[in-house]
């Protein structure tokens, strides 16, 4: 399969904003501009290990993303197509011998 007819199976565009304050209590307070990924959705339910707390947590979306979001935080902002704000819980950076080409990006929902 050629990288074209994998991006052709990313009908779905997922924005990020990164953090770019925070308040006196350390939540998020004001992101950054939004950069805008193809990607694929998937709706099941996987267990995978927080990035924050390193805990199991359970994924109720998994998305494949056509790039790399460099220095990815989990208080950064992923917004969905349909304006949802799911939480990140965890991701991978998915490389070859070419380097970093995509992530596997993995929510929850509170």
């Amino acid at each position: 399969m050629d990288i074209q007819d994998w991006r052709d199976m990313m009908p779905y565009v997922i924005y990020h904003a990164p953090v770019v304050s925070r308040d006196a209590y350390g939540k998020p307070s004001a992101y950054g501009t939004e950069t805008s990924y193809k990607a694929y959705i998937q709706y099941t339910t996987k267990r995978v290990a927080s990035i924050v707390t390193g805990q199991d947590v359970l994924s109720t979306e998994q998305v494949w993303i056509d790039g790399v979001i460099e220095n990815l935080n989990a208080d950064d902002k992923i917004t969905f197509q349909d304006g949802s704000t799911p939480m990140l819980v965890s991701w991978d950076v998915v490389s070859d011998e070419h380097g970093a080409h995509h992530m596997r990006l993995y929510f929850g929902r509170t």
